[in-house]
């Protein structure tokens, strides 16, 4: 039986024009390098067998499932599912198909129908209720024995030694996610949002993804990427009454971007959470 969860509103923090879009495509690359080892699925025990449908829920861009759709064999069944069509690419291989579905309440008819589930970077998106909500439909939507892998933040701080201009980046962030009622720290609850849903075989894979030039390229991709996530924060931020003007908190992610790249073995941790649907 479907869930009656009532659709989730697109309370994305982050815009959804071509500046976004651009920076998830090159997020995409960024995060699937320094978390999942160059692969697009971590969990290298699981098979897709034949005829395999796969989900790339709250798509965004599509740059999931296009990475997939030139690895996976002809026979699988690619969908993209995000609660706003406004990323969704123009064009694209005719082994995918994109569908504007919320993950909180997904299609009925798609109940037991998908063999793997791919999800990333919801922190900005979804409530504590939402979450659990994400979970149930996840489950209702896998068949029996299939899998998912969701990945998101373990807290919006870099981890390093003497970071005291990013004092005020963590503020502003926990600040934003908290006024609307977001969970900052939402890589560290999965695991029991999953089990608590009726996921089996959960497993936290806690991952780092280097930010600042002492890492070298991939370092330089991390502070790139959340450089513009946390610019993007500022209109959220001012609209929330949290700042009176954005030309500080621009400033402030600047010196904090700026001292990323000055102290060596600066990163953020990242939650990579795999489970499966009992049989």
């Amino acid at each position: 039986m479907k869930s009656e969860n009532s659709p989730v509103s697109d309370v994305y923090t982050l815009s959804r024009g071509s500046e976004e879009q651009d920076r998830l495509n090159k997020q995409h690359k960024y995060l699937t390098e320094a978390l999942l080892d160059g692969r697009l699925i971590f969990d290298q025990s699981f098979e897709l067998k034949e005829g395999a449908t796969i989900l790339d829920s709250a798509t965004g861009t599509g740059s999931w499932i296009f990475a997939m759709s030139k690895e996976a064999s002809s026979d699988k069944k690619l969908i993209g599912a995000d609660i706003s069509s406004a990323m969704f690419p123009s064009s694209y291989p005719s082994n995918i198909r994109f569908v504007e579905a919320s993950v909180t309440n997904m299609p009925e008819d798609w109940e037991n129908s998908i063999d793997f589930i791919n999800q990333r970077l919801l922190v900005a998106a979804l409530t504590e209720v939402q979450w659990k909500e994400t979970m149930r439909e996840a489950l209702r939507v896998l068949k029996p024995g299939g899998a998912a892998q969701f990945i998101d933040i373990r807290s919006y701080y870099p981890v390093g030694d003497g970071l005291s201009k990013t004092e005020e980046v963590r503020k502003m962030s926990r600040a934003l996610l908290k006024k609307r009622g977001q969970l900052s720290d939402c890589g560290n609850r999965i695991p029991d949002f999953a089990r608590e849903a009726g996921f089996v075989e959960v497993q936290e894979n806690v991952r780092n993804a280097p930010i600042g030039k002492t890492w070298g390229l991939i370092g330089e991709m991390g502070t790139e990427n959340f450089r513009r996530v946390l610019h993007g924060f500022a209109s959220a931020a001012i609209a929330e009454g949290l700042y009176n003007s954005d030309g500080y908190i621009h400033t402030v992610v600047e010196d904090a971007s700026k001292e990323w790249d000055s102290i060596e073995g600066c990163f953020f941790a990242f939650s990579v959470v795999t489970v499966r649907k009992p049989l």
